[in-house]
């Protein structure tokens, strides 16, 4: 299972260019008329439309959560490997063109989806989706709360502390997302016109991870299981229009979200010397979930292709957004509920001319407000506030074709923000960049990127009140960007079986203004992939790739006394892997090893060095599978599977008192180490 997943996120951009070379390798070992007959019989193979059904059982060594976090995989021991592909579609010179098909994958776990389809080829189509979407986050952690799963969490009734008895639970969701559409197509009498539906409904429930806040002298922080029990729901229209020159539509969205229980929760503060759960309901104290809202969204959006190689085409999105979920408490002006107003206005335009065969010019606008029109409240002397923002995005790029095998494109783009109570109202961004393309030699096809940028804005100032100039947020901050970049692709001619491609990106940012807070930053990634197709039974492809975040930042304590810190998070992933036609049409095996080692620590200094404990995580993963085809209608298929896992967080195994008087859940760092074996049989008919 996790074998083939991989398979299909790395193998097919790895293999691609060895796909393309195929023909040469297969040109040394068969003639050109041997090669037109079996060219004749894949042509009749793939063009049979035919079912497809796979049976397997698997076994799991080790029980995970952190393994079968999303795909269901938690317990050891047998679980059933079920997919199949239903499909029918008549021949080419039928007289209807009805089809239709039946997908399931994962049929035998909890992140299973099916996936139906039924329609007639240029008329009409409708379809439905099931998916079901596991999150399994932390196994056997404890508390001393009743009630997980609901919106009341008690503590043992007259039990102190240190003599409560703590309760074991998984801390888990699952989301189940169903979706329903189709669309028609008029006939041609009326034009090229297509109207479409689909609605979808989203339920969640489980329970996450949720840091309370204490209350009163002897309360302390804690971590509790908060409720997760909710819907969502989105209803799409949309009517099309496909012209020759001109396409366009207009589209209806809206989305509603609905707490299943009440929108908060009631839960009781651990206290340090006191006895717990009196009878008296001020021991529980109330906190909010997410609020029920809608979202209404219509939008119009369409294309024009003119003569001479122009083309322009834009979008309108105009939205509003309502919240009228009650207050936990009533504020003191007797108001219950927020009724809470946005709206929304997104547009966008985009144009491109070809001059001349060598340039072509292409320029963009977009324009985004978040309009809040909700009102301002006072709660304990304090105020809230609705916030608006506004963003004005411009850009303008030209492509020239220098010479055969030279291309340079250059451009510059503005992006201009508005904020209300931010410690910053207004910041510009100007950015400058350029890209050259080119054949370097024989084989050999790479460029060279580069852009710079500066950030800059209004008066920085907090509740209308100037700061130094000294301290900034950093994302408003005044800042000058260099990105560089260069990027290669090399296919020996003494090697054609051989293709290897790099890339590499460096930004560095300075915050010039910026005495305290982050004063320096800088960002590289760098990849590198490989595919090797020595015969055309067999491919061979590595990957590469590294991201490396640095980023320096200045402080100063209460008394005064400056200090330095360096933040360092850093990425690495390493793979390997082949497939091989070991008896072609009758053996394939293959196998792939993928590792990824992260690290993430500070260092301090205040006159003393400080160095935080760091937070490390390593995968190792090793993968081996093999098909056998007894007959054209019958596959063994056998996958292996090893992954281990390691994580190193300074802030996990602190136990259930945790540090500094803060109540955890107890979690333990998730490690493990699993092998898994699946066997399955693929029946085609």
């Amino acid at each position: 299972m996790k074998n083939k997943q991989t398979k299909e996120r790395f193998l097919p951009g790895l293999t691609a260019a060895g796909v393309c070379l195929l023909p040469l390798s297969a040109s040394a070992m068969f003639d050109l008329g041997e090669a037109v007959e079996v060219d004749e019989e894949l042509i009749q193979i793939l063009s049979e439309v035919r079912h497809e059904v796979e049976v397997g059982v698997g076994f799991l060594s080790e029980e995970s959560f952190m393994f079968g976090r999303f795909s269901g995989l938690t317990d050891d021991g047998l679980f059933l490997d079920l997919h199949m592909d239903l499909y029918r579609r008549p021949p080419h010179d039928a007289d209807t063109m009805r089809y239709w098909r039946l997908r399931g994958r994962n049929l035998g776990l909890d992140s299973r989806s099916l996936y139906g389809e039924y329609g007639n080829q240029g008329r009409y189509s409708a379809f439905f989706d099931y998916r079901q979407m596991p999150h399994n986050e932390w196994q056997d952690v404890s508390t001393w709360h009743r009630g997980d799963g609901s919106t009341t969490l008690r503590l043992p009734e007259g039990t102190p502390r240190d003599e409560a008895l703590l309760r074991t639970i998984d801390i888990q969701q699952e989301r189940r997302r169903f979706t329903l559409g189709g669309d028609y197509i008029l006939p041609e009498i009326f034009g090229r016109w297509r109207i479409s539906a689909d609605v979808t409904r989203e339920e969640r429930d489980g329970t996450r991870v949720r840091g309370f806040s204490g209350f009163g002298i002897q309360s302390d922080p804690f971590l509790a299981p908060e409720l997760v029990d909710y819907t969502t729901e989105q209803y799409n229209t949309r009517i099309e229009y496909l012209g020759d020159r001109f396409h366009g539509s207009a589209t209806y969205h809206l989305s509603t979200f609905a707490q299943n229980s009440d929108s908060w929760m009631f839960a009781g503060s651990p206290h340090v010397d006191a006895e717990w759960g009196e009878d008296d309901e001020d021991v529980l104290h109330s906190y909010a979930l997410e609020p029920e809202n809608m979202f209404h969204q219509v939008s119009l959006a369409g294309g024009y292709v003119f003569g001479g190689g122009s083309r322009i085409s834009g979008d309108l999105h105009i939205g509003r957004m309502l919240q009228d979920d009650g207050f936990v408490t009533a504020l003191d002006d007797g108001t219950e509920s927020l009724d809470g107003e946005v709206q929304t206005t997104a547009m966008s335009l985009h144009g491109s001319h070809r001059f001349t065969p060598r340039l072509r010019v292409r320029a963009a606008l977009r324009y985004d407000d978040r309009d809040n029109k909700t009102d301002v409240f006072e709660v304990d002397g304090w105020e809230t506030r609705p916030i608006s923002t506004t963003r004005t995005h411009y850009s303008v790029e030209g492509d020239y074709r220098m010479a055969a095998r030279t291309r340079l494109t250059v451009g510059m783009e503005r992006d201009e923000r508005e904020r209300d109570f931010g410690h910053r109202q207004e910041t510009d961004e100007n950015t400058l960049h350029g890209t050259l393309r080119t054949t370097v030699a024989a084989g050999l096809q790479g460029g060279v990127r580069v852009a710079a940028s500066q950030q800059s804005g209004s008066v920085y100032d907090r509740d209308g009140v100037q700061l130094p100039d000294g301290l900034r947020n950093y994302d408003v901050a005044d800042r000058d960007r260099v990105t560089t970049g260069a990027f290669a692709t090399y296919i020996p001619n003494f090697m054609p079986a051989l293709s290897l491609s790099g890339r590499v990106e460096h930004t560095r940012d300075d915050y010039e203004k910026s005495d305290f807070g982050r004063t320096d930053a800088a960002r590289t990634r760098a990849g590198l992939e490989a595919a090797w197709v020595p015969t055309a039974n067999l491919t061979v492809y590595g990957f590469s790739a590294l991201e490396l975040v640095e980023f320096d930042l200045r402080g100063e304590t209460i008394g005064g006394e400056q200090w330095d810190a360096e933040h360092e998070d850093r990425s690495i992933s390493l793979g390997i892997g082949t497939e091989w036609a070991f008896r072609p049409n009758e053996i394939d095996l293959g196998v792939e090893l993928l590792w990824v080692d992260t690290l993430s620590r500070v260092w301090t200094d205040n006159g003393d060095a400080i160095d935080f404990p760091a937070l490390e995580s390593t995968l190792t993963r090793f993968s081996l599978h093999g098909d056998y085809h007894v007959s054209r209608d019958l596959t063994l298929r056998a996958r292996y599977l090893f992954e281990k896992y390691s994580e190193s967080d300074w802030a996990l195994g602190t136990g259930v008192d945790g540090v500094d008087n803060l109540v955890t859940l107890g979690q333990e760092e998730r490690d493990y180490s699993a092998h898994m074996i699946v066997g399955s049989a693929v029946y085609r008919f």
